[in-house]
């Protein structure tokens, strides 16, 4: 990942402790609260970043509370939620940081792996950005590729909750949302996700433990040993450079969202078969996910064959089949699913027995594609902006 923006310092800032980190002029203005019972007397000591005292004494006060409200943060990217109770199950890791911090910008391809690593088994890496140069967070994310949440403390609420005076400093809010450890140690940051992750989850109302998903599997589609009937086996690889050739529908807009591709003519009755359960993907995924009929027959065909068939989801035609050819189809249908990031997470027959391409997976692709959580993000942010 390439991680070298041009960094500018900005006045006030002053580098402590040997360039490892950043003070920032903004105090904390919350007292200590009285201490609370926590698990944090069985955790190991080098958990916590003790060399702050002056700080260590408000970040203990803050542990086995429930952690500070995120409502003041703004400008979020990318997030999975927005409160507590929408990020109830999962386990947080707060990086609070900024552009302009060299020693935040050197971590952020460990919490990139971090998030990679975990995120099917319920991490979240949130990064709050101060409130000094919020304005280059979204650019910088983007410039970047970076694929965890990101939020802007643009009013300073929660940096003043959670007494931070240093950046980097990390939080690490347990599943049933109350601060399990204030200013982590970032040198421990592995170990303490890794055993976090093995803590039980909050109980809901009927005492059953809550995961981060409770009813289906988290994480990318395994890929399953089977006959994909083409040359190419795509699955977990990127794919070719997508050429539709002709668009016999609107071209739809693909940034951000799964793509499901099919390979198909209408000469072929499985093909004709199948059209109705990819309708059913359209409709019900519809904001997430692209459904595209690729044939390779001359556009009036298609076209008459359509008519009245009652299918609305995109159709193309590439008479020289090109995609069809860098992909080696050896028989239709065959279908390609694309997160968007590009990467092909299932190909083979729509109906294989052993792999079906089905709304569970579907669902799955989605909910694991940082891309549509970035775009819904961006979306709703938007929609609060016009209200």
């Amino acid at each position: 990942m390439k991680l070298l923006p041009s960094l500018s310092l900005a006045l006030g800032v002053v580098l402590v402790l040997r360039g490892t980190a950043f003070a920032i002029d903004a105090s904390p203005t919350t007292e200590p609260l009285p201490s609370a019972t926590s698990p944090a007397a069985e955790d190991p000591p080098s958990w916590r970043d003790r060399s702050r005292p002056e700080l260590r004494k408000t970040w203990d006060a803050l542990e086995g509370r429930p952690a500070p409200a995120l409502d003041g943060l703004s400008g979020w990217l990318q997030s999975p939620g927005e409160s507590w109770d929408e990020l109830r199950g999962k386990l947080v890791l707060i990086d609070y940081w900024a552009t302009w911090c060299p020693p935040c910008v050197r971590g952020i391809g460990h919490l990139s792996n971090l998030q990679k690593k975990h995120a099917k088994d319920g991490l979240v890496v949130l990064g709050v950005h101060s409130a000094r140069g919020f304005a280059s967070m979204e650019a910088f994310v983007k410039q970047n590729k970076l694929a965890y949440a990101f939020a802007a403390d643009k009013k300073q609420a929660l940096s003043r909750s959670l007494g931070v005076r240093y950046l980097p400093s990390y939080f690490v809010v347990g599943r049933d949302g109350n601060m399990r450890i204030a200013g982590a140690n970032r040198g421990e940051l592995d170990a303490i996700i890794e055993a976090l992750l093995k803590e039980p989850g909050p109980k809901s109302e009927a005492g059953a433990v809550v995961s981060a998903s409770p009813s289906e599997p988290t994480g990318w589609p395994e890929i399953v040993e089977k006959n994909v009937y083409a040359e190419q086996d795509l699955r977990g690889k990127p794919a070719p450079a997508l050429a539709f050739g002709t668009w016999l529908t609107k071209e739809p807009q693909r940034e951000g969202k799964v793509v499901l591709i099919d390979f198909w003519a209408t000469w072929c009755a499985p093909c004709k078969r199948g059209m109705p359960k990819l309708q059913t993907f359209h409709k019900t995924f519809g904001d997430d996910l692209v459904v595209v009929g690729l044939g390779n027959q001359k556009s009036e065909t298609i076209l008459a064959w359509l008519d009245g068939q009652g299918f609305t989801y995109p159709q193309a035609t590439d008479p020289t089949a090109s995609l069809m050819s860098k992909v080696g189809v050896r028989g239709i249908p065959h279908a390609l699913v694309l997160s968007s990031d590009g990467v092909v997470r299932w190909q083979g027959l729509p109906d294989d027995a052993k792999d079906p391409l089905d709304e569970a997976l579907l669902r799955r692709i989605i909910a694991n594609d940082p891309g549509v959580a970035a775009r819904r993000a961006r979306e709703q942010e938007a929609r609060r902006t016009e209200r």
